[in-house]
């Protein structure tokens, strides 16, 4: 694959920038040592009789030909190394015009995209950096029209871009990264894997640019990118890392969210936004008894219940309105009065009949013995939240042994009435 394209690249490269020959005179020695080279079919063999004519003949009448062979040698040429080395002397020629440096430039790129080992990015950011202003300058050649070149030469132009921001990346240039790839997004507006790195390269600056990065990859799960499942876990370890919530229900709700947003558009809309830990901290700090601003609904809710979601309370008084057995754990339907005033609480808890939590306890079995209308305290983990009708849940439950009733003695076993002996 890898052949068949970089072939079909070149093939546009010279169509819209052909090298150009000289016209003077070659000897039959030149010509021979030309067409062994240009007949070698073994690339490694071919790439080392092509250097030797150009250091026997630096100035021929036939350098266009030769680095024109140099660009089919390129082609079935291992390992990207090798690719790399060539097009770097060739490049280093003083006589290059622009639009043979580009023809080089192009499977060097090609190359360094591949993972040439010990590659310098400095030097391939540079490389790739030129390949694009000069394919950003192309004239059509005659019979082509500005708009059937920009076609033609998309892939060029991607090539040159992608490997921009991986060079950037590499050198911890992540606003440089995030430019190539705004870029490349450009050319075509909806790359999956091009935004997956642009919202890695947002994520990776100092500081984060949060909302960007995190729609930017939400932007790739929606638009199927390659290994789609391990790009969410990053999405969602980079939003979690961010809020540091309590509640992986709440977690994998807001990243659905992102992901169906992103889904609809590549814009990310003005009032976008994920609470951030600070936020979270700020609202658990003002909730205060956090009940009554759940209740409320809205979004001063959603987000009062994100910063208590998942944590531990302890001691918390309610009412009992049902106890259901559900064999390895107790369901507790219980109510909680949201007054502040403690004799309005007592009186709303004293004619509640309707549940608005509900309580898993596991682990303690005489929880069983609890009774509807019984008043306890329990300690549990916030699990759920319904606004409406409101409910809360809760698991982890324990409640205080203080309040659970004693078991009922049993009734003492009669003694077996001994077996009648028949008479003697």
């Amino acid at each position: 694959m890898r052949k068949a394209f970089l072939a079909g690249v070149v093939a546009i490269l010279l169509a819209v920038a052909p090298l150009s020959a000289q016209e003077q005179s070659y000897t039959p020695d030149e010509y021979k040592l030309y067409k062994a080279a240009a007949d070698e079919t073994a690339s490694a063999a071919k790439l080392q009789k092509l250097d030797g004519f150009l250091e026997q003949y630096p100035k021929s009448a036939l350098k266009p030909y030769v680095l024109a062979e140099y660009l089919k040698a390129y082609q079935g040429l291992k390992p990207p190394a090798l690719v790399i080395a060539s097009a770097d002397k060739v490049l280093g020629m003083p006589d290059l015009d622009a639009n043979t440096r580009l023809q080089f430039l192009y499977p060097r790129t090609v190359a360094y995209i591949q993972g040439a080992e010990g590659a310098d990015h400095a030097r391939a950011h540079a490389a790739a950096d030129e390949g694009l202003r000069i394919a950003n300058g192309l004239q059509p050649p005659q019979g082509m029209t500005p708009e059937q070149l920009a076609n033609q030469i998309k892939p060029v132009k991607m090539v040159f871009l992608t490997a921009m921001g991986s060079a950037a990346m590499s050198l911890k240039d992540f606003a440089g990264a995030a430019s190539a790839y705004q870029q490349s997004l450009a050319v075509t507006p909806d790359d999956a894997l091009t935004y997956y790195r642009l919202g890695v390269s947002y994520l990776q600056q100092n500081p984060p640019n949060h909302m960007d990065g995190f729609w930017a990859v939400a932007r790739a799960v929606a638009l199927k990118v390659p290994n789609e499942a391990s790009v969410r876990t990053y999405l969602r370890t980079s939003v979690l890392r961010y809020q540091n919530t309590q509640c992986d229900r709440e977690l994998d709700r807001q990243v659905n969210e992102i992901v169906a947003l992103a889904g609809q558009g590549a814009e990310r809309p003005a009032g976008f936004s994920i609470p951030s830990e600070a936020d979270l901290t700020k609202a658990r700090e003002n909730a205060g008894a956090f009940l009554g601003d759940l209740m409320a609904g809205g979004d001063h809710a959603r987000l009062v219940w994100l910063s208590v979601c998942g944590l531990e309370f302890p001691d918390v008084a309610v009412k009992v309105i049902e106890v259901a057995d559900n064999g390895d754990s107790t369901l507790l339907k219980v109510y909680r009065a949201q007054m502040n005033d403690p004799e309005q609480a007592a009186d709303d808890m004293e004619k509640a009949t309707v549940p608005n939590m509900e309580i898993t306890v596991t682990e303690q079995p005489e929880a069983k013995r609890l009774t509807k209308d019984a008043y306890v305290r329990f300690t549990g983990t916030l699990s759920g939240y319904q606004p409406e009708p409101f409910l809360l849940s809760w698991n982890q439950a324990k409640i205080n042994p203080e309040d659970i009733p004693a078991e009922e003695a049993q009734p003492a076993k009669k003694g077996k009435r001994p077996t009648k002996r028949p008479g003697k």
